[in-house]
């Protein structure tokens, strides 16, 4: 999900849903129903002595020359987007949840968190920039290393964390050796890529996948980086795509299916003599519990993998300029804007078994989320809504006797928000609902 307001107003995030590992950040393990609670954030304050020239320079988009100096965490109810920059996306593993701010930093709740819980406590979002930067190795990828670079984008798989850093690196931290995990090191079939593995101690850290510019152009970067339950895409600024995890379904290309399971990242986009897999170089990609599907601007969606349920939309949908598309586990929705009015439609394709398809006559949306098997989004009147499984309490206090919100909606009610304070984007995870707020700028 991404949201931009203000720089100087506090952001509050609100979540409900499953909570058993502490994965919404809100100070217990207790499930959340019907009304959000806020979320804690444990922010690692700048040292002493670094100016407001540097944070500047930050917010500007130019990389510091090493990590910021932090010190000790200290918690909160708000975010500050004049420090850490604006949330710009939120994914979930199974039971946990990564935070991604506009500066760099990243914040992690729950289990398979990584390990990278410190005196912060348990329960709330702990800050892991620090120690995501200072694993990354120097040296890799040109002088200096991505240790001096700032993380642009993560993703969760069931139980791994991944961070893109300085988009050259992808730094991971979680269940080590799992399905996800690189079990051994390995080198890629071409030259411009170099995946490493290694463990440190109890945190259970390695490097996933690493661009390596000897020899090669030093421009290109990772653009995007996804993952579902067990496997993970990566695409690149020249257009190449890679990818890791579970294969047997078919969801990183046919291929690899034999494999089940592919141990290092593998260039994807093409056949063994180099031949093209894909019909475009994708912009963007998301993914399914067994399913992978490539989008670009005024093409049809491309499908790989095992996605079970209703495929008619799949077929005829051309993904337009300011469409946007999300996936659950099992369903993919598409969010489209008629003829540039206000008026929306959300396409929906995929298995329809909790009520995920996107009920007749929703309201106009301003913006729209996945979760595993239920969807959470923004009305443009400000009201939030969500549909699908809400077994935990994700999708509000009204669903059937199996847990689910199907062909309707139920209207998410924030506590205590004044008059100044809007809400600005949602998010989704396994069973978690996540709503952000801030100050009304318009």
């Amino acid at each position: 999900m991404h949201t931009t307001s203000s720089n100087t107003n506090k952001l509050g995030v609100y979540a409900l849903g499953s909570n058993s590992s502490g994965q919404l950040g809100v100070g217990h393990a207790e499930d959340v129903r019907s009304t959000p609670q806020r979320c804690i954030f444990a922010v690692e304050a700048e040292a002493d002595g670094e100016g407001s020239a540097d944070r500047g320079a930050r917010g500007a988009g130019v990389s510091p020359a090493r990590p910021p100096p932090l010190r000790r965490a200290h918690q909160d109810r708000d975010l500050d987007p004049s420090l850490v920059g604006h949330i710009t996306k939120i994914v979930a593993g199974g039971n946990h949840t990564v935070v991604l701010t506009g500066r760099g930093r990243v914040f992690v709740a729950g289990r398979s968190g990584g390990g990278l819980r410190g005196d912060a406590g348990d329960n709330v979002f702990k800050e892991v920039t620090r120690e995501v930067l200072e694993f990354c190795p120097r040296g890799v990828g040109g002088e200096g290393g991505v240790y001096d670079e700032s993380i642009t984008d993560v993703a969760a798989s069931w139980d791994v964390s991944f961070a893109v850093v300085g988009g050259r690196a992808v730094v991971c931290w979680g269940e080590f050796g799992g399905t996800c995990g690189i079990t051994a090191p390995t080198t890629s079939p071409t030259t411009t890529t170099l995946s490493t593995a290694s463990a440190t101690g109890t945190q259970q850290m390695w490097t996933s996948f690493v661009l390596d510019h000897t020899g090669s152009r030093v421009d290109v970067t990772i653009t995007a980086i996804e993952a579902g339950m067990a496997h993970v895409v990566v695409l690149l600024s020249n257009g190449q795509v890679y990818g890791w995890g579970a294969s047997r379904k078919g969801q990183l290309g046919e291929q690899y299916q034999g494999q089940k399971i592919l141990r290092d990242a593998r260039r994807i986009d093409v056949g063994p003599e180099g031949r093209r897999l894909l019909p475009f170089a994708p912009e963007k990609v998301i993914l399914g519990r067994e399913y992978t599907v490539f989008l670009r601007r005024d093409d049809k969606l491309v499908t790989w993998g095992s996605m079970a349920g209703n495929r008619d939309v799949d077929a005829e949908c051309l993904f337009g300029q300011d469409d946007v598309a999300v996936s659950g586990w099992s369903s993919v929705h598409v969010l489209s804007r008629l003829g540039g009015s206000l008026s929306t439609l959300v396409k929906s394709m995929g298995k329809n078994n909790h009520g995920q398809f996107a009920p007749a006559n929703l309201p106009p949306i301003r913006a729209i989320a996945a979760g595993s098997e239920h969807c959470v989004a923004l009305t443009l009147e400000g009201q939030v809504i969500a549909w699908g499984w809400g077994e935990h309490g994700n999708c509000g206090e009204q669903v059937d006797g199996k847990g689910n919100v199907v062909d309707r909606w139920n209207v998410i009610r924030l506590p205590g928000l004044d008059q100044r304070t809007v809400v600005r984007d949602v998010a989704a995870g396994c069973a978690t609902t996540f709503v952000i707020c801030g100050e009304d700028d318009r």
